[in-house]
């Protein structure tokens, strides 16, 4: 997974970073008062849910 922070372009937007995520997968999940077979099923949908090369604007000041 690789993860970089890009500054929005716009001064409309100056305080705004976009943090994003080039191949996200979840490798590790502990869940408790489950059998392995639950976390293998939670480390499957996230895998899924979880959107490729995904960027999400977040407010930033300095």
């Amino acid at each position: 997974m690789k993860t970089w922070l890009r500054k929005q372009p716009s001064a409309r937007d100056r305080d705004t970073v976009q943090v994003c995520i080039e191949s996200p997968e979840v490798t590790d999940v502990t869940l408790s008062r489950t059998l392995g077979v639950g976390e293998a099923v939670y480390r499957a949908v996230a895998n899924v849910a979880i959107p490729e090369d995904a960027c999400f604007a977040v407010p930033f000041r300095l």
